[in-house]
């Protein structure tokens, strides 16, 4: 039996642009935005930036609109194609994006990352706290 099954999953990082909520016939919320991620190549020590089209609809689009451009987020979805004929050439052609499913803004992530051990540091210094109150 083949253990591995076709996927089609998609997580990036990065920062977002073009989040500008679209209007649509139907009245559904939609999001046609762009996101940058940024890596550092090791051999000219300069940042290397990509961008990947991403789009958002219903809940998540109109969410997503409403966070400050340049906001560090990732997105969870798939990669979808799109088909278009080129005006200069007349060609076919085909873009990539990712239809993004959820998304979390990372700095809010990291805040609550760093709550939520904070709590369990307080929540420890309490126990700590009550030892000398056992009688035993």
């Amino acid at each position: 039996m083949n253990e591995y099954k076709n996927k089609n999953e998609a997580i990036l990082t990065g920062k977002i642009y073009r989040n500008q909520l679209v209007p649509t016939k139907s009245g559904a919320s939609f999001v046609s935005g762009s996101m940058m991620t940024s890596r550092k190549d090791k051999k000219t020590d300069q940042w290397l930036n990509s961008y990947f089209n991403v789009k958002f609809f219903g809940d998540v689009a109109l969410n997503v609109s409403l966070i400050p451009e340049k906001s560090k987020i990732e997105v969870k979805g798939k990669m979808t194609t799109d088909e278009y004929t080129c005006k200069k050439t007349g060609e076919k052609r085909q873009s990539f994006s990712i239809l993004a499913f959820s998304f979390i803004l990372v700095d809010q992530a990291k805040e609550e990352a760093v709550k939520k051990q904070q709590d369990a540091i307080s929540y420890q210094v309490d126990i700590d706290a009550t030892v000398d109150d056992i009688p035993f």
